[in-house]
């Protein structure tokens, strides 16, 4: 099969959604869903920004799906970091969220020439609600504050990626 420019350029472009979360958490593990997987995609990247709170002890936090399949290992601690500060999925699932704290500045690089951020399919579990979720915990009851989470994504076969 043949495709044509305009196949080619929109085969290439991603699309691109986000959601402000607002940490719910009361003094243990909580999960917040980000975004709703219907069918498969290509999960092209995905960047978290600390928008507001102060977070305090916020520790073990990690991207999955509904199903409890890693899409990033735990470990990602953003107690006391200020607003702006970055993480994102640079690694494959067993490596946690890649944390780029705004106060000492970072450069975020590809271990070797390519993409920075690493791809993955996400594929919706039959009659299932999937969603990618922001687990963490914490020992404050309840936590305060807000993350910005900003992915973009391939449809494979007319899957999609919508924010909740």
């Amino acid at each position: 099969m043949t495709l044509s420019l305009n196949d080619k350029i929109f085969t290439i472009l991603p699309d691109r959604v986000d959601k402000t979360i607002t940490l719910i958490g009361t003094g243990a593990t909580a999960k917040n869903n980000i975004f709703l997987v219907t069918g498969s995609v290509e999960l092209v990247s995905i960047v978290g920004q600390k928008i507001s709170g102060a977070m305090t002890n916020l520790t073990a936090g990690f991207l999955e799906l509904t199903d409890g399949a890693d899409i990033t290992a735990d470990g990602i601690v953003l107690s006391g970091l200020a607003n702006g500060t970055t993480f994102a999925k640079t690694g494959l699932a067993a490596a946690a969220l890649d944390l780029a704290d705004n106060v000492g500045g970072k450069v975020t690089e590809a271990a070797a020439a390519g993409a920075i951020y690493s791809p993955c399919i996400l594929t919706a579990k039959t009659a299932v609600a999937t969603y990618v979720i922001f687990t963490y915990t914490t020992s404050d009851a309840p936590i305060v504050g807000t993350i910005k989470w900003v992915a973009e994504y391939k449809s494979i076969n007319g899957g999609t990626l919508t924010a909740v």
